[in-house]
């Protein structure tokens, strides 16, 4: 299930608020592992859920502020859950100059913050923390880019 809404504010602020929910559970009667066909061990039910939003404030034509607030969680099988919250902002060049938050290409300079639940850090259940190791807080600085071809 994905639900989204946008909302534009006026000329120089929209917000988009989104959430996502996914049940799946595999042919298998277990609540926790089962082998798949090559007798790997597998998880075979999962939840996942996330709820957020993201805002877009457009300074000028061309340049817009994007912040976004998020919470994720995921359940495999008869595991705790794995949680998260993430804050973002992303200074961002619009070459087209389009006050639209759909208005591609988009070059972003991009910096976020996540605080991890126990399970999460421990399990190391994002790719940050497989790279960084176990944290209850992680940081991202980087730069993305984005088109869309219709």
């Amino acid at each position: 299930v994905t639900e989204s809404i946008l909302w534009n504010l006026g000329p120089n602020y929209s917000v988009n608020a989104y959430g996502i929910f996914t049940k799946s559970r595999g042919a298998s009667g277990s609540t926790n592992m089962t082998p798949d066909y090559s007798g790997n061990p597998l998880f075979n039910r999962k939840t996942d859920f996330a709820i957020g939003a993201r805002a877009t404030w457009f300074m000028k034509d061309w340049f817009h502020i994007l912040h976004e607030l998020n919470f994720a969680s995921r359940k495999d099988g008869s595991q705790d859950e794995a949680q998260m919250f993430k804050f973002s902002i992303a200074p961002t060049i619009v070459p087209n100059g389009k006050r639209d938050v759909w208005s591609r290409p988009h070059f972003r300079l991009v910096y976020s913050v996540a605080r991890y639940n126990k399970f999460a850090a421990d399990n190391l259940y994002s790719p940050y923390l497989a790279q960084t190791g176990s944290k209850r807080w992680g940081q991202y600085f980087g730069v993305k880019t984005e088109w869309w071809l219709w």
